[in-house]
């Protein structure tokens, strides 16, 4: 997204936007940590909402949708390549990467919460949140693709990421 085209979208000139930001950059950097911020807010909505036994399919579901119906959020906060950096020394994180991680954190813990906070969570939450990512990301890449339905796709590829948890029922 260029700059001439953010200042037309939110209806301020070119000059008058980098009264608030320095920055393509930091344009780029709030655009995406606003974007993990409402997929956070997303998930957790939908996991509050969903019956005990309906919490992991809904949250994969969130996520999918949110790829979906907001694919320029989804692209700024997940496609497009980031320059967030971590320091393990450091307490102070990336806003990107503190953002990206807020998101994360929301489906970790009902990751978690189906299998337990076992070793094993975080490999179970990035392999789903890999999965979710892979499909999204493909759909709104590659919409040429001759793909089969796109909601059994959809509903099949989250059974699958669910199953592969025990959390089998539709």
């Amino acid at each position: 997204m260029s700059t001439r085209q953010l200042d037309q979208a939110v209806g301020i000139s070119q000059p008058s936007l980098y009264a608030y930001f320095r920055s393509h950059e930091e344009i780029a950097q709030e655009l995406c940590v606003r974007a993990f911020g409402q997929l956070a807010q997303d998930l957790r909505a939908a996991l509050e909402a969903a019956p005990d036994d309906q919490r992991m399919l809904a949250g994969l579901r969130c996520y999918v949708d949110f790829g979906l119906r907001r694919p320029n959020d989804y692209r700024v906060a997940f496609i497009l390549e980031s320059h967030a950096k971590f320091d393990p020394g450091s307490d102070d994180l990336d806003p990107i990467l503190a953002a990206g991680l807020g998101a994360y954190n929301v489906l970790r813990g009902e990751v978690a919460r189906a299998i337990g906070e076992a070793a094993e969570v975080d490999l179970a939450a990035q392999s789903i949140w890999a999965g979710l990512h892979g499909l999204v990301s493909l759909l709104i890449t590659r919409p040429e693709f001759p793909w089969v339905d796109r909601e059994r796709l959809i509903d099949s590829h989250i059974a699958r990421l669910a199953h592969s948890m025990g959390q089998d029922r539709p």
